[in-house]
């Protein structure tokens, strides 16, 4: 109940830094020639890996070998996400802008 109807300033910072960190995670991945879904709600964005020539699964245990960055691959949540690794939002903005930095690094030499 205190949730609902106890103070709400608390949500929009939330919010503000959540899509900070959504912006900045999109930025990086479009300048890695990636396209990726726009999360409406979710702390997560769904990566579409198919130009790279790897399955889901194997971007996944690349971006951890080379880069060490732990994506999860589509097909852990079914079929129809083969070519999507999913990125979580669930780090700090600093930790975010590592992540894509080494991954941005190991894919340069990944050829596409």
């Amino acid at each position: 109940m205190a949730a609902l109807t106890g103070p709400q300033e608390w949500l929009s910072a939330q919010q503000s830094k959540f899509e900070a960190k959504r912006d900045q995670t999109l930025d990086a991945l479009a300048a890695m020639g990636f396209k990726a879904v726009m999360p409406k709600a979710a702390l997560y964005v769904w990566v579409d890996v198919r130009a790279s020539g790897l399955s889901s699964d194997r971007f996944a245990a690349f971006a951890m070998r080379e880069a060490r960055v732990r994506v999860t691959p589509g097909t852990e949540f079914g079929a129809a996400v083969e070519g999507y690794v999913r990125v979580s939002l669930a780090g700090s903005r600093e930790q975010l802008a590592v992540g894509m930095e080494r991954l941005h690094e190991a894919i340069g030499g990944l050829k596409r």
